[in-house]
């Protein structure tokens, strides 16, 4: 008998033991409630949205001097190539460069006439609202070509005296060749001309009293200082 009660007891506490075991289960924690097991940590909770990591600070750049001339252009109607420019702004850094470039080169050296002579000055708000905010070593240049206070130059073409043509003397040099010059009335009779098949240098004095003076052919007239 004492052995077969021994024998019970060892087999009972062989179950209990399994029993607490489970079928291979983890046992949950000492103390703890269902409910606590099974509840996730906040930090877990797939519904929980992201943090939003989008900058508040604001990057919009700053507008440049090309901004401001197109914005300004566009407000006030100024006129420009739209047909040979994307921007007003580029054209009026066409200019500046080829400015540069003349300078540079010395290509010419009366650059208010140049600007006149290439119809630049056109529309003179475009220049005066433009080369001051792109290339302002070039303002002065401008200014005199827009009020026309800049030396003078003149080749072919008719020309009033008095409204296209000041009165002086005027000198044009190169390799000439089929020149020919006139000064006229104001009721178009000619006062003098001349043909020059070839020369080096020719020089003519436009009176106040002259109507016209017109010339073909004979290369840039300047001044005489």
């Amino acid at each position: 008998m004492r052995r077969q009660l021994i024998t019970i007891t060892a087999a009972a506490v062989t179950a209990i033991a399994l029993t607490a075991c489970g079928s291979g289960n983890t046992p949950a924690s000492a103390g703890a409630s269902p409910t606590e097991i099974l509840t996730p940590t906040a930090s877990s909770d797939p519904t929980e949205e992201p943090a939003d990591d989008t900058p508040t600070e604001d990057t919009a750049e700053e507008p440049g001097p090309e901004t401001d001339i197109n914005t300004a252009a566009d407000a006030n109607g100024w006129s420009w190539d739209d047909g040979t420019y994307d921007t007003p702004a580029d054209e009026v850094q066409d200019i500046c460069d080829t400015l540069d470039d003349l300078k540079s080169e010395d290509a010419h050296d009366n650059f208010s006439q140049w600007l006149v002579d290439g119809e630049h000055t056109d529309d003179g708000k475009l220049l005066k609202g433009g080369i001051p905010k792109l290339c302002p070593g070039w303002k002065k240049v401008v200014t005199a070509a827009l009020n026309g206070t800049y030396e003078h130059w003149y080749s072919n073409g008719k020309y009033e005296v008095g409204k296209d043509i000041k009165p002086g003397t005027y000198r044009t040099k190169g390799d000439l060749e089929d020149c020919y010059w006139e000064r006229l009335t104001r009721s178009g009779e000619i006062i003098a001309n001349n043909f020059a098949s070839a020369a080096r240098e020719i020089t003519v004095t436009v009176r106040s009293s002259d109507g016209m003076f017109t010339s073909e052919g004979c290369g840039t007239w300047k001044p005489v200082k």
